[in-house]
């Protein structure tokens, strides 16, 4: 049974992101190194790609940042509770014997 640890809005914008990033990889290596340049016919349409990419990007970053699951995991990122530091003490905290909830002391 897979556990969901992120809501499916989280996941999707880590996976928009992810592409976008990509996308802006490849075609900045088409555009400016010489001999991907070379492979290019049409260098126009790559570079709009690639405006086009980095101009979308801040979309899902913006979306992710005003949804409600940013704010949720804020808060529980920005509070320390017992269990936080009694994981932080632990020798055996990989094993996973002391329950932290969603997010451990050292993320």
């Amino acid at each position: 049974m897979l556990i969901k640890r992120f809501s499916t809005a989280e996941r999707w914008a880590h996976r928009s992101i992810a592409i976008l990033t990509v996308i802006l990889l490849i075609t900045a290596a088409l555009l400016y190194i010489p001999d991907f340049a070379a492979i290019v016919g049409n260098r126009q349409i790559v570079r709009v790609i690639h405006e086009v990419a980095g101009f979308v990007l801040p979309i899902p970053i913006l979306l992710a940042l005003f949804s409600r699951a940013f704010r949720d995991d804020t808060s529980r990122l920005n509070r320390f509770k017992p269990s936080d530091w009694q994981w932080l003490r632990s020798r055996s905290r990989r094993l996973g014997a002391i329950p932290v909830g969603k997010f451990n002391a050292g993320q």
